[in-house]
């Protein structure tokens, strides 16, 4: 007569957020798959407190370095280091939190450059356009009698009749230059008594006005100006690249680390 030999246990841990504690264990009551026991200290690495307690500090946890990892570039993983061992999840969390810190001041210095280099070349667009007219950028300034209007005309017809009409205006200067196509830029100088009748023209001929304030304070040439802008701009650009890469080296440092742990917990 053979023996019945009982199934061999194995040891698991059910962890999950303290809500929904009271649901689990009943679940696991009416299945009775589980023998369920108290929690011992046999895993030194969660002896941190209550075992619901504790569960909820691992999901926190987890979110955090799925947080880092998600912030992370990809890269090769053969180029990545070891991962790191812990004694306890304390230590676990003080690392994961000073990676959080680290990726978020490079994002944010990454958001500062992306900002002024956007910025750069908003000037640098604006500049391009106004190197037509041939007029020095000091003349774009507020004076005490003139006025002044800079724009965007994108009709020939609309830009021949602005020029007649600015012909029969007494102390108005027009200056004009072809773009691509059909529109041409435009720059008005003219009176301050004349700025309702010069507003009239320009709006019935579909004059888009150029926002100058990127450039207010600016002087010289336009071109000159460009020049030190595209010099900024591969500066801005550098300095991009090189936060970029202190991102991808954190990835390459530390990678393997938050998947072993992630899978771990």
């Amino acid at each position: 007569m053979r023996m019945l030999k009982p199934e061999r246990m194995v040891k698991i841990t059910v962890i999950g957020a303290n809500n929904y504690l009271e649901e689990v264990v009943e679940a696991l009551y009416e299945l009775g798959v589980l023998h369920i026991k108290e929690y011992s200290k046999e895993d030194e690495f969660f002896d941190i407190g209550k075992p619901f307690e504790r569960a909820e500090i691992i999901s926190r946890l987890l979110l955090k370095i799925r947080n880092v990892v998600n912030s992370l570039p990809k890269v090769d993983t053969s180029m990545a280091k070891d991962p790191k061992d812990f004694k306890n999840i304390s230590q676990l969390e003080t690392f994961v939190d000073a990676l959080l810190e680290k990726i978020y001041k490079i994002q944010e210095a990454k958001r500062s450059v992306e900002s002024e280099i956007n910025e750069a070349r908003e000037r640098l667009n604006l500049l391009n356009i106004l190197q037509r007219l041939g007029l020095k950028l000091d003349v774009f300034q507020d004076y005490e009698s003139i006025m002044w209007r800079v724009g965007i005309i994108d009709d020939e017809r609309k830009m021949e009749s602005i020029e007649e009409e600015a012909e029969r205006v007494k102390r108005c200067e027009l200056y004009s230059a072809r773009l691509e196509g059909k529109r041409h830029v435009i720059a008005l100088f003219f009176d301050r008594e004349l700025s309702s009748k010069i507003g009239e023209i320009l709006e019935k001929h579909g004059f888009m006005e150029l926002d100058l304030t990127r450039i207010k304070g600016m002087s010289g040439a336009p071109l000159r100006a460009a020049r030190r802008l595209r010099k900024r701009i591969k500066e801005l650009e550098s300095e991009l690249d090189r936060l970029d890469k202190e991102l991808e080296k954190l990835a390459i440092n530390n990678i393997k680390t938050l998947e072993k742990w992630s899978e771990y917990l």
